[in-house]
């Protein structure tokens, strides 16, 4: 029977490759047909070609200054790959554990993340909460807690059996309020940000144009500076163009955006 290479996967069906050199110590999975056979990654495959031929080209002298791998001779690879064979059944045994670790792992960073979502709603109005939500400080107590499924309470799950906090024990709120707050408000009116980079402006979020202090949707605010304020890149703005795209600050009142490329060839025809 012939190999079969298809999504990057390549069938062994003949098992010529299990004593191949890549075949002792690359990962591969046994299939569960009535004559199984081992599968391998293409991509593996391809890098483990590419590492033997760099280990030639080391023995016959060449000055590799690209090297894709570690600078190794041919023997050198051949006592890597017999300590890779070695290593590979535990490697693929604490693979597959991890695999059934995380689809554990995600069921429950789901559920937590949408109970701590829930508990900033009830704390904080809806319309307040979704803006609080994309402050910097509230984005980094939110990916910390969720990774670490914890939720969020008065101290921050350090004591979550205790319904009162004790004494001397600064709450989360308490630490991070006011950081919060005025980052909260820096969405609002468009005012610098410890970082304006981290702030997660939303399409619809009402901010001030910093050159005439009128207010505008996030996605409306880039058509505004063209159209009242020539000659200004609305880019210049954290969050009010979208990434990849730009005005042509030379076409008086036109709110076309383009890629960057595409910029470029209009610049080229038109100007």
């Amino acid at each position: 029977m012939d190999d079969l290479e298809a999504e990057w996967i390549i069938h062994d069906i003949s098992r010529k490759r299990d004593n191949a050199d890549w075949g002792k110590w690359l990962p591969r999975e046994l299939s569960d047909d009535s004559e199984p056979f081992f599968c391998y990654s293409l991509m593996d495959v391809e890098d483990a070609k590419a590492e033997r031929e760099q280990a030639e080209s080391v023995d016959s002298g060449e000055v590799r200054y690209d090297a894709e791998f570690p600078i190794r001779s041919g023997k050198e690879l051949n006592k890597e790959c017999r300590r890779r064979a070695r290593s590979r059944k535990a490697i693929q045994e604490n693979a597959a554990s991890l695999l059934d670790w995380q689809k554990l792992y995600l069921a429950e960073h789901q559920r937590v993340s949408r109970l701590n979502a829930d508990f900033i709603k009830k704390k904080i109005s809806k319309k307040k909460a979704s803006r609080i939500k994309r402050t910097p400080t509230m984005c980094r107590l939110l990916f910390a807690f969720n990774r670490d499924l914890e939720p969020l309470t008065w101290t921050g799950g350090i004591f979550p059996q205790i319904p009162v906090r004790p004494p001397n024990i600064p709450s989360v709120r308490v630490q991070n309020r006011e950081a919060i707050l005025a980052e909260s408000v820096s969405v609002l009116m468009s005012k610098p940000a410890p970082n304006p980079a981290e702030v997660h402006l939303h399409p619809n979020d009402k901010i001030i144009c910093p050159h005439c202090s009128s207010r505008h949707r996030v996605k409306d605010l880039g058509s505004h500076i063209v159209v009242k304020h020539p000659g200004i890149d609305p880019s210049t703005i954290p969050g009010v163009v979208p990434p990849g795209k730009k005005y042509c600050l030379d076409c008086s009142g036109s709110c076309k955006l383009y890629t960057i490329d595409g910029l470029e060839d209009h610049k080229e025809a038109m100007h």
